[in-house]
């Protein structure tokens, strides 16, 4: 898949449109959209890249935005609006049917760049189409594109395929909430494959308390799906983490037990692990149990002790057994392992 960046575009091979030819057509059934480019230009149509550039210097090219639910042509703009908003383009006026755009850029080289974007939704994404060059050839390859422009259907493969890259790619870029629109979109159809219940875990987590309830639901069923669409041992431990934090946060003491306890068998030098779940066991009264989990990270982690001090949930062990824990901590340097 190709999603329109601000990187200059790869090289590839090229082939040319044939004076002999009606039009040259630019088309990518995968991001689905085909335009029709005038002959009056003569074409180098790059299959590889999606673009075309005329020997009069105009390049045209289609990229992709992706957004979190289906949207409309100004609400593409928007978001692409706010994706170069550090550029200095000037805001947009134009609310036509695709809602274009038309600026100019000023980049450091100082070699001057008029740009010329419309939009088309394309279910949860945006298309996006741009025309670059001199003016009055971009503005007409512009016009012949507009006209031309048309969003094709997508094969339903080919279609989740896209949904999933975008939905990672909004996680790892903090659109958390817009991720989080993408993977219970892809959990509504295929709600047994549990990396897309992990990633709407930490997408829902990452947007703070307000979702704590959402994350919890998908984390609780990614850490059920078992078999060929199970997690990968290093997802589950993170998983394992994130619910058992949730349930402490939610102040399920008892529930954040289960988690936990599996947590800390499957890193057994994770510090924080050994920590969370000595909380857990503070809070469900499970006294002597906790002393020892807290000793255990403090033992992996003795930085850890200037927070145990202040940690509420850690009241229920007050006596000497938790002084004798928090006076005898050294400085030593921390052997835990890092964050599963």
């Amino acid at each position: 898949m190709r999603a329109l960046t601000a990187a200059v575009l790869l090289a590839g091979c090229a082939h040319f449109s044939r004076s002999d030819q009606p039009a040259a057509i630019l088309t990518d059934t995968q991001l689905g959209y085909a335009l029709t480019l005038s002959p009056s230009q003569a074409w180098a149509i790059n299959s590889a890249t999606g673009r075309a550039v005329s020997a009069a210097g105009v390049e045209v090219r289609v990229g992709m935005l992706h957004r979190g639910q289906p949207s409309t042509a100004l609400a593409c703009r928007a978001a692409a609006h706010e994706f170069i908003a550090k550029t200095g383009a000037p805001e947009p006026t134009d609310q036509g049917l695709q809602a274009p755009w038309t600026f100019t850029l000023h980049p450091p080289n100082g070699d001057t760049v008029r740009v010329l974007w419309a939009f088309w939704p394309s279910g949860a994404d945006c298309l996006l189409l741009e025309v670059t060059g001199p003016e009055t050839a971009a503005q007409k390859a512009f016009g012949d594109a507009l006209d031309s422009f048309r969003v094709l259907p997508r094969d339903p493969n080919v279609q989740r395929e896209m949904d999933l890259e975008a939905a990672v790619k909004l996680l790892t870029t903090g659109d958390y909430a817009a991720a989080l629109e993408r993977f219970e979109g892809l959990i509504a159809s295929i709600s047994d494959v549990a990396l897309l219940q992990y990633g709407a875990l930490m997408s829902a987590y990452a947007l703070g308390p307000n979702a704590f309830a959402r994350a919890l639901a998908h984390g609780q069923a990614a850490l059920a799906i078992r078999g060929n669409g199970a997690l990968s041992a290093d997802h589950r431990r993170r998983a394992l983490e994130t619910v058992g934090i949730l349930e402490l946060s939610m102040e399920h003491a008892e529930r954040a037990l289960v988690p936990l306890s599996e947590l800390v068998v499957r890193a057994p030098r994770f510090a924080e692990g050994h920590y969370n779940y000595a909380c857990a066991l503070s809070l469900s009264g499970h006294v002597d149990a906790a002393l020892k989990e807290l000793g255990q990270a403090l033992a992996l982690d003795p930085a850890l002790a200037a927070h145990a001090k202040n940690d509420r949930d850690f009241a229920p062990l007050a006596g000497p057994h938790f002084d004798v824990l928090m006076h005898g901590v050294s400085a030593a340097p921390s052997d835990a392992e890092e964050d599963p």
